[in-house]
């Protein structure tokens, strides 16, 4: 049995032309070939078969057959080096149960439904559960360098807001008693105009609403709704866990894929519809919160589901373009549920209390 491949000293790079061949008292000889591939015609070196190791078979890659003292023995004849493997011992063909598992086509789809199976339950339950878990035990000093944030937002796309010293101090008045139960989430209120009908959350405790979106309220029980929303995203801590998910489910499908080079372009569409339904779910989340404070507070929840049609409203009014263009991917591009969703939930919420 002769197996042709390539020897390397173990002192260089340099390959040479061999050629590996079993005698019968198990003595493995290796024999180099000259230029022209003509056979020199010396043995070059006798090993014990029982000092070498036959790497695993995968698929038809060359094969290594480290021999001792750091020497190698390359070959691309996987049949040769097989069958040397075997005859040596079964028990030393160490690729043969690999190469049966990869030539396998029912152990393949098994272990492709296992690994989609095994991703799912990551992406749905375990990412979400282990961000969760990651969040409730930051020290509050981290949430507290999100506030910063703020200071960015008021240089790009953030004005100082229009209203009054005096009308930001009633609202501030206003909202004090239905949210001073939240100690422990440092909650401050803060005004800003130039962002459209929008009230949004910080990590750090800071609430913000816009000029816009006081205007667009017909009543102070309007403002408490959405005040209470905030106040869920605060309380579940959605906007820390968003950032921790990102960095969790980026890792997740690097683990999957194990091509880091091309990690942004095979894994960017998945991981921001991922995160997209993960943002879907914390809406649901604060929303469920707002409604139970406001029943708490005996604030009619339908407060809430007209201020909610009310900003969707405007928001469609400003985006027609865009909203025609991408009418056929809202469902999946949005970081919202759909505005009938949540107004629904609201109604049939206050039909059962």
């Amino acid at each position: 049995m002769r197996i042709k491949g390539y020897y390397l000293d173990g002192k260089s790079s340099k390959r040479h032309e061999a050629s590996l061949e079993l005698n019968s008292h198990r003595g493995i000889k290796l024999y180099l070939y000259g230029p022209s591939a003509e056979h020199i015609g010396h043995e070059l070196i006798m090993f014990d078969a029982d000092s070498i190791q036959i790497e695993s078979r995968v698929a038809n890659t060359a094969r290594e057959i480290t021999l001792e003292n750091d020497q190698l023995f390359i070959s691309y004849d996987n049949e040769g080096v097989d069958a040397l493997a075997n005859t040596l011992s079964p028990k030393r063909h160490k690729g043969s149960f690999l190469h049966r598992l990869e030539s396998n086509l029912s152990t393949i789809l098994i272990a492709t439904f296992a690994l989609i199976s095994l991703s799912y339950v990551g992406l749905v339950y375990g990412i979400p559960k282990l961000t969760s878990v990651i969040a409730q035990s930051l020290p509050e000093v981290i949430e507290a360098k999100f506030d910063q944030s703020l200071t960015v937002l008021d240089n790009s796309f953030l004005e100082p807001s229009e209203l009054s010293q005096e009308e930001q101090n009633k609202l501030r008045y206003l909202m004090k008693p239905y949210y001073q139960g939240f100690d422990n989430l440092n909650i401050k209120i803060e005004f800003r105009s130039g962002f459209g009908a929008n009230a949004f959350a910080l990590p750090g405790g800071t609430i913000v609403f816009t000029d816009e979106f006081i205007e667009l309220t017909k009543n102070d029980d309007e403002i408490i709704a959405v005040l209470f929303h905030e106040i869920g995203h605060l309380k579940h801590k959605h906007i820390l866990r968003r950032a921790i998910q990102a960095s969790l489910l980026t890792a997740f499908i690097l683990l999957v894929t194990g091509d880091l080079d091309t990690l942004d372009i095979i894994t960017g569409l998945p991981t921001l519809l991922t995160d997209l339904t993960y943002s879907r779910d914390f809406e649901r989340e604060a929303d469920q919160f707002a409604l139970e404070q406001l029943t708490l507070a005996n604030i009619n929840v339908e407060n809430f589901a007209l201020i909610m049609g009310r900003l969707t409203q405007v928001n469609r009014m400003n985006s027609d373009e865009e909203a025609g263009a991408l009418s056929g991917l809202e469902h999946y591009l949005s970081t919202h549920p759909a505005p009938e969703e949540r107004i629904q939930t609201i109604l049939d919420y206050k039909e059962a209390h």
